[in-house]
């Protein structure tokens, strides 16, 4: 026979298990929904960070086509400035040069004509000519580190001198000591016509490098 208090046991243990039951109902639903919940807000959130990384390159976009502009802008208005400030720093330069070039004509007639009057020409060759290709040597060297202390395209003005130069020099002041004839106007004639072409070249050497 089943007594009443075993069948209120039962009871409250029937009771016990449907409490259980129904409290692990609500918490699984309550975490279900707490999950849910994450994920619309982690979606709510990428999308808004999403749509501000697009907003914020879109400005980049916008504020680096802006910046060219200008600097394109600028170039244009500059430029001008910029041709005339070259044009003007190159004739500076050819007038320099063309100063240089004219005092080196006088000094080569000099030693020229001091070599062929203090030296007997005739006697020692040898020795004639090594003493004129030191002076004439000397007065290219001087000229070079003169033309250090000005600068045309980021480079120093003697990157611009041709060595062999001074070889073309030397082969004229040979030839005036060595002719016969005593002639200083043709001396001065052919020192300066080298001299020209020399000056040219280092023109065309100027627009070119």
């Amino acid at each position: 026979m089943i007594q009443a208090t075993d069948i209120g046991s039962a009871v409250s243990s029937g009771i016990e298990i449907g409490r259980g039951i129904s409290e692990v109902g609500l918490l699984a639903i309550a975490a279900g929904f707490f999950v849910v919940f994450s994920i619309m807000n982690l979606l709510l959130f990428y999308g808004i960070f999403k749509k501000l990384f697009n907003n914020l390159m879109e400005d980049k976009k916008v504020n680096e086509n802006e910046l060219r502009d200008s600097i394109l802008d600028l170039s244009k208005q500059l430029e001008p400035m910029s041709d005339e400030s070259r044009f003007r720093n190159v004739e500076t330069i050819k007038k320099i040069a063309a100063k240089e070039f004219e005092l080196s004509v006088e000094q080569v007639c000099n030693v020229i004509n001091n070599v062929k009057t203090d030296n007997h020409v005739a006697d020692n060759e040898s020795y004639i000519q090594d003493k004129l290709r030191r002076l004439l040597n000397n007065i290219h060297r001087e000229r070079s580190n003169y033309f250090t202390a000005f600068k045309h395209n980021g480079h120093q003005l003697n990157f611009y001198i041709n060595p062999k130069w001074a070889e073309r020099v030397i082969d004229v002041a040979f030839s005036e000591v060595y002719d016969p004839i005593d002639n200083p106007k043709r001396t001065r004639s052919n020192v300066k016509a080298i001299y020209d072409e020399i000056k040219i070249e280092f023109v065309s050497n100027l627009m070119a490098k």
